[in-house]
């Protein structure tokens, strides 16, 4: 059986596989930066009004603590069930396309290991992980689906802040708890609050290191650092950062 030599030919399974998946991560940049321009309020605090009216029914991660006396208090209360309905009716639909957007983060991470995963154990014939990272095209893209999924996490703690993104996957998931089951737990460890408000404030301690740790680090050492020697912590985030800032 013979196989295509260039990587970007298009009976190359390889490189389509590859190609399509960074061709993925522009489009969610594309739909975080729509997004970014349509945070409810409520959620940002640009509309006090709406957000004293809902503060006793808008949580964030602490929720997943409190489940069950969170919802009590609500299912007792006439007034906060009606302003629960109202929420639910007039935001609904922003929360699913946001909650859609932090799931197609985590699918793109997911995906890119799985990739490389499929390259190291040979089921791409012509692909071997060594020569997959000395064919021009197929580092170019390799590192280009890494440095896109960067510039994501980057881009999602600058532009959605970690406050209001827990306060909008807990929204979603009090009001389609089945809808999420499977993808909560991975939406939760992505949106979480870094500590970063605005770029000009103070990083957190370990600020990038600890946010990219979540899930970036496990796609560096897989690719670059496995076959290559243990290196720490310190070594990839030094990498990453000479690498998406170059």
């Amino acid at each position: 059986m013979e196989f295509p030599s260039d990587f970007l030919h298009t009976n190359n399974t390889a490189g389509q596989t590859l190609l399509k998946l960074v061709s993925r991560g522009s489009s969610i940049l594309a739909e975080m930066l729509r997004l970014s321009d349509h945070i409810p309020g409520v959620f940002t605090g640009q509309d006090a009004r709406e957000q004293a009216r809902y503060k006793d029914i808008i949580f964030d991660f602490e929720y997943l603590n409190k489940q069950e006396q969170l919802d009590t208090q609500i299912e007792k209360s006439e007034v906060l069930l009606d302003l629960d309905d109202t929420f639910r009716e007039n935001h609904i639909d922003i929360l699913q396309r946001f909650f859609e957007l932090f799931e197609s983060i985590v699918r793109y991470h997911r995906d890119l290991l799985s990739f490389v995963s499929q390259v190291k154990d040979g089921a791409f014939l012509q692909y071997s992980l060594e020569s997959l990272l000395t064919d021009t095209d197929g580092v170019q893209l390799i590192s280009e689906g890494i440095y896109l999924y960067g510039v994501m996490l980057l881009l999602l703690d600058l532009k959605i802040a970690g406050h209001v993104r827990e306060k909008i996957v807990m929204m979603y998931y009090r009001y389609k708890p089945s809808l999420v089951e499977s993808s909560i737990r991975d939406v939760v460890k992505l949106c979480r609050s870094t500590g970063m408000i605005g770029w000009n404030a103070k990083r957190p301690k370990s600020y990038p290191e600890n946010y990219f740790g979540r899930f970036i680090y496990a796609v560096i050492i897989f690719i670059f650092f496995e076959n290559g020697g243990g290196r720490g912590k310190k070594s990839v985030s030094f990498f990453f950062w000479k690498f998406i800032l170059k």
